[in-house]
């Protein structure tokens, strides 16, 4: 079921595309944001040649691996596919943020998004030509804010995002934590 979930998703975000016409924007292809029930690689890869971008929130306790370290001269033997772990959950495992962005909101209170940049999953589903595993890169966002909207006793939780778009671009975060907290805006 949720190969079909990812699969539909894909397809009407294709579908969706041309009838947009024109964007306003110059230089913004346009944002989906998915909630936490989709695979984010699913949607990467079944979206990797469009001109789109996709924010999907996912778990806390996701962990990733930076792109490995350049072969030193003289090393034999195969390639590393991975570099260091990234554990969501684990602040000691984070290098510095490639971004950052901090702005006041009227609803949330002070925010805070924190973005590394080509980060990815371990995964097993999609293989290069080659028949080796291949290797799904995104953004990997964290969101902090100080309050929450209507909810003003509870708590609010680190959100984590995994953004993906067009080769060669990084995500806006100011655009990219808003659309995802306005996603169910339209229902």
């Amino acid at each position: 079921v949720e190969d079909n979930l990812n699969t539909a998703a894909v397809a009407q975000v294709r579908a969706l595309l041309p009838r947009l016409g024109p964007l306003p924007a110059r230089n913004t292809s346009p944002l989906f944001a998915f909630d936490a029930g989709f695979d984010p690689v699913q949607l990467t890869v079944g979206l990797a040649d469009v001109d789109a971008q996709i924010v999907v929130r996912i778990r806390d306790d996701r962990k990733f691996f930076t792109p490995p370290p350049p072969r030193r001269p003289g090393q034999v033997g195969r390639s590393r596919r991975h570099g260091d772990r990234f554990s969501c959950a684990d602040p000691a495992t984070w290098p510095a943020p490639d971004a950052m962005h901090t702005c006041e909101d009227k609803q949330y209170g002070h925010v805070q998004v924190q973005a590394w940049h080509r980060l990815h999953p371990h995964q097993r589903t999609y293989r290069d030509p080659n028949g080796a595993m291949s290797i799904v890169e995104a953004s990997i966002i964290r969101v902090r804010v100080s309050r929450l909207p209507g909810r003003r006793h509870r708590k609010p939780k680190t959100l984590w995002l995994w953004w993906a778009g067009p080769p060669g671009t990084t995500p806006d975060l100011d655009r990219v934590w808003r659309a995802y907290v306005r996603r169910f805006d339209l229902e």
